[in-house]
């Protein structure tokens, strides 16, 4: 393909601003192509191109070629290059998550290059720092052996930046390992003891229900006692660190991982890896396939929590008909084929049909962890409430509730794949999921299930009038595909 002659390439993240880009265009720039790793809206495209007076500016984002990462093996590669620490839970992640960023911007920048937006005579300029988790998908360790021109962005202190980066070094990464190992091992810590086919004393509940039949206990305990009980420390698996940074003083063989959220099949499965030798409950088949996949061993169905079956008795409530809540996922970055603007571009169309029906009233309603360093970045949230305020729509609205209260006040849940949507038919809530980005579902289980999904504005905003408008052939849907998720998924 040609070259698009652009005279100046700039690679951005959100820590970006309009005023840093202008102080870095030549004079002689007469084409500016803009490349962000998330997605820039409308008043963020408007207000860098306030600033630059240069004649042409063109965006595009990181998400632009889609359709072909499917194909690129990504994530496998990433694995191998990280396999090696795979016995270190929190190095081997950091890990991972750092050859995931430095692989799909190797990919990207192929696909500019094939796609004639660069060519090697290209002014490319890179806005990041040089500590990759911090980054927002920008790897510093790929573009610094480019010939671009790196400027720091300022969002963390030169000293925050200087401490992460020295726990590159292997020798510090595991020096800080083992003693934090070590001190984990013999701190007591106050524990659920609880017993099923076996006794397990559960260093967090949270997000875990236990079966009602069963005796649970709190008790202090220190980890390192374990090896004298027939028993397994266990630990949902969004606490996962709390037992498996305790290797090698504990042996991953004395753990147990309670699944705590929905991981479809479809899922990369490399995070996962990294728990090898401990054993999974998992609460469906959809966990026991995802998990399988990762070579870990899974104990029988029903052990310590019930099994994730679908109600069927689903009575929507009428006195919530045209409240519908977007339930977001949050971005990360160990899988490729995620993207921030997966996000972004999902909450960009929800107000778009917010505007043409404000009849209806759409909550959105964030993901906890957004704002951390490593998810959306610092004050995502804030850019989103502006972004919402800046609408001026008076049927839209950010959510300030807990997730139990917006699944009891919402008539219909969105999400990309979010288990809050699985969860809200326990509510009476209608459930959509939505994909809008080019790449592999991650809801595809769900969806041969016969849950609804949707792959564009048009059909989202169709589907929603569509359930307000007829329920009861929308209920009649939902009861088949809970059904059918039941007799799929739920082991007795």
């Amino acid at each position: 393909m040609n070259s698009r002659n652009y005279d100046q390439v700039f690679i951005i993240n959100r820590y970006s601003n309009a005023k840093s880009l202008e102080k870095e265009v030549k004079e002689s720039s007469k084409k500016i192509l803009i490349v962000s790793t998330h997605h820039l809206y409308k008043n963020e495209r408007e207000e860098i191109q306030n600033q630059i007076v240069t004649p042409s500016i063109e965006f595009i984002s990181y998400d632009s070629f889609n359709e072909l990462i499917d194909d690129a093996n990504l994530d496998e590669k990433a694995f191998q290059m990280s396999k090696r620490w795979i016995k270190y839970l929190s190095i081997y992640h950091s890990a991972l998550k750092v050859n995931v960023i430095y692989l799909k911007n190797s990919f990207v920048y192929e696909q500019l290059k094939v796609n004639g937006y660069i060519s090697k005579n290209s002014s490319i300029t890179v806005f990041c720092t040089n500590y990759d988790l911090y980054n927002l998908g920008i790897s510093y360790k790929f573009w610094n052996t480019t010939r671009s021109k790196i400027i720091s962005t300022k969002a963390f202190s030169k000293l925050f930046l200087f401490r992460k980066k020295i726990t590159y070094n292997s020798a510090l990464k595991l020096l800080s390992y083992y003693l934090t190992a070590i001190f984990q091992t013999i701190k007591p810590v106050k524990m659920h003891k609880v017993s099923d086919t076996y006794k397990y004393y559960v260093m967090d509940k949270h997000r875990v229900t236990f079966k009602k039949n069963l005796n649970v206990k709190e008790v202090w305990f220190i980890p390192i006692l374990i090896y004298f009980q027939k028993a397994f420390l266990a630990t949902p698996i969004h606490s996962k660190a709390k037992v498996l940074t305790l290797y090698p003083f504990i042996k991953r063989s004395k753990t147990v991982l309670i699944s705590d959220a929905f991981r479809p099949s479809t899922y990369p499965h490399f995070f996962a890896l990294g728990y090898f030798g401990s054993q999974i409950i998992v609460k469906n088949k959809l966990d026991y396939s995802y998990f399988k996949k990762a070579n870990l061993a899974v104990l029988p169905f029903d052990e310590l929590i019930y099994n994730q079956r679908m109600p069927i008795d689903i009575s929507p409530k009428k006195d919530r008909v045209n409240k519908v809540c977007l339930s977001l996922n949050h971005a990360v970055d160990f899988c490729s084929i995620i993207s921030r603007c997966d996000t972004d571009k999902l909450i960009e169309s929800v107000i778009s049909i917010a505007r043409r029906n404000p009849k209806i009233q759409f909550t959105i309603r964030l993901h906890p962890t957004s704002d951390l360093p490593q998810g959306e970045g610092l004050n995502w949230s804030e850019r989103i409430n502006n972004f919402v305020s800046f609408q001026k729509l008076d049927n839209l609205k950010l959510s300030a509730n807990t997730l139990q209260k917006d699944w009891e006040e919402s008539y219909i849940f969105l999400s990309e794949y979010s288990l809050s949507v699985i969860d809200s038919i326990v509510y009476d809530n209608f459930a959509i999921f939505v994909n809008l980005t080019n790449r592999k579902s991650f809801a595809l289980d769900l969806k041969n299930s016969g849950f609804p999904e949707v792959n564009s504005e048009a059909q989202l905003e169709e589907k929603i009038k569509s359930i307000i408008s007829n329920p009861e052939m929308a209920l009649t849907e939902l009861k088949n595909a809970t059904s059918s998720f039941n007799k799929e998924f739920y082991t007795s």
